[in-house]
């Protein structure tokens, strides 16, 4: 006679018993051969050909009160709780606190693990975890001194951006200008230090456009007093105009570049911005973006381009900028991992691969009104199985307006 099931029974902790005859978990007629601890309950067992009770593979709870999780290429598995804790799924050890901002777009790049959410952006190293981007430098106020030796007469350009304790330096779009003449041959500069960042002081030459690193200041040092043109001409400043990520709904990765979408509904439209190369937290929000139409439902990173899907169509954007379409069809939002030999993505109608194009599906299989999907394939026994997993339309995410970041802006300083 079969039971109901409710408990686990987990095979390795006692030699598992032979059962003849086998028409459910029998506690009636031959009670001892199932075991006392056995007789009432059993969850994902099987009784396989030869007799032996035997674990059925199944649905296995790994933990509970989880708000987001993510599994990487390698076979990291990254859980957030609902305390906002990030945890390794694998040895259940906490790996940052205060991991604000789930449900998360996830995407992976070499190493790291980016995620993107319009509450929090974060980036997972396999030895820290840090925010995504850094803040803008913010322009220093200057004040110019007598001094009867020091600075060569000329304009000079002063800016600022903030250093982590791991070496990854911000960007900022505030110049501040200079004008030394006789008599103000020496600059007091007076910066807006922000906790746990370094500031690091660039100025230029006279008359000269580019910015070489002055000084780098702790945190608790807030003056520079700069009497002399000693600059580190082997350290230029490269994050002029440069930002962090901006606050986007979609993210995805494409060679050595992150690429964040941000979807513009008023416009019925979104804007993908492409982070710097090797450089995933600094972004040229003026100058390196694209258009598309729709709202951007996945992003994927392909030999051949970026694979783009929005709610309308499904693109191909090639490395030097053109665009294909692949598919007259939309596809509800996606977050799943690469496939282990081709990428899948499940839309309007049905599977669809950028290889083997779509694969027709029953309309039975295809919700009308799919919110989100979730698509991997799975080797098993020499075969391959697409699986999907479909969930309806959840409410309205909050809207995310384009960043619209101003060009540099040139504070003119006048002699006193």
């Amino acid at each position: 006679m079969a039971h109901p099931v409710a408990g686990p029974i987990i095979q390795g902790d006692l030699a598992a018993p032979r059962i003849d005859g086998f028409k459910g978990i029998d506690n009636r007629s031959r009670p001892t051969v199932v075991g006392l601890e056995r007789q009432l309950e059993a969850k994902n067992v099987l009784c396989d050909r030869a007799g032996w009770l035997v674990s059925r593979p199944g649905i296995t709870a790994i933990r509970a009160g989880v708000a987001d999780l993510f599994a990487t290429r390698r076979g990291r598995l990254l859980l957030v709780d609902r305390q906002r804790r990030l945890i390794d799924g694998g040895s259940g050890a906490t790996l940052a606190w205060d991991f604000t901002g789930a449900p998360f777009a996830w995407c992976e790049m070499e190493t790291a693990v980016f995620a993107l959410s319009p509450r929090g952006a974060w980036a997972i190293y396999p030895d820290r975890v840090v925010r995504w981007g850094l803040p803008q430098g913010i322009a220093p106020s200057v004040e110019l001194v007598d001094s009867a030796t020091g600075l060569a007469p000329g304009r000079r350009l002063i800016a600022c951006a903030f250093q982590a304790s791991d070496g990854r330096i911000g960007g900022t779009d505030a110049l501040v200008s200079a004008e030394i003449a006789r008599g103000h041959r020496a600059i007091v500069l007076r910066v807006a230090p922000l906790s746990g960042y370094r500031t690091r002081v660039y100025l230029s030459p006279p008359d000269a456009e580019t910015l070489y690193l002055r000084a780098v200041l702790p945190e608790d040092q807030p003056d520079l007093y700069i009497g002399d043109d000693d600059v580190d001409l082997a350290a230029p400043m490269a994050t002029l105009d440069a930002y962090p990520p901006p606050p986007g709904d979609r993210v995805g990765a494409w060679g050595a570049r992150a690429v964040v979408a941000c979807h513009e509904p008023e416009r019925d439209r979104s804007t993908l911005y492409f982070s710097r190369a090797l450089n995933p937290h600094l972004f040229d929000l003026a100058a390196d973006f694209q258009v598309v139409a729709g709202r951007v439902t996945a992003l994927r990173g392909l030999p051949a381009g970026l694979l783009v899907a929005t709610d309308r169509e499904i693109l191909l954007i090639a490395p030097d900028g053109a665009r294909q379409r692949l598919l007259a069809a939309g596809a509800p939002v996606s977050d799943a991992p690469p496939g282990f030999d081709r990428e899948w993505l499940w839309t309007q109608v049905g599977p669809f691969s950028p290889a083997g194009g779509a694969l027709p599906a029953g309309q039975s299989f295809i919700p009308p009104a799919a919110g989100s999907a979730a698509v991997a394939l799975w080797p098993h026994q020499g075969d391959s199985y697409l699986i999907a997993s479909l969930r309806g339309r959840d409410p309205a995410p909050p809207l995310v307006s384009r960043p619209s970041p101003a060009p540099s802006i040139i504070h003119p300083i006048q002699p006193r």
